[in-house]
């Protein structure tokens, strides 16, 4: 098997596997979803998320951040930048790290 670079190929393999095996366990499923959040976060250019007590600490490749990404989601009210950390902290009670990451 090689490598899975998106979720078009996430979505085949999980129908392969469900026909295969049948109905997947919630443990294979919330696997699925960390491979689906890692490839939606390195589209956006994220190098490592942090979770915290009330949210999560995002942090950027500075190279090739998106900056209009980055001002959508500072002004949709649900994240704050935090300058010590170079690193955006998203509040968890607001939006999941999903729906943050498939904006």
């Amino acid at each position: 098997m090689g490598k899975i670079n998106d979720i078009q190929e996430i979505n085949i393999l999980k129908e392969e596997l469900n026909d295969r095996f049948g109905k997947m366990p919630e443990e294979t499923e919330n696997l699925f979803k960390i491979l689906e959040l890692k490839i939606e976060a390195l589209s956006k250019n994220v190098i490592e998320i942090k979770e915290e007590n009330e949210g999560y600490l995002i942090k950027f490749d500075e190279n090739k951040v998106e900056i209009g990404y980055i001002n959508m989601i500072l002004l949709k009210g649900i994240a704050k930048y935090k300058q010590r950390e170079k690193a955006m902290f998203v509040d968890k009670n607001k939006i999941s790290i999903f729906e943050l990451l498939k904006d």
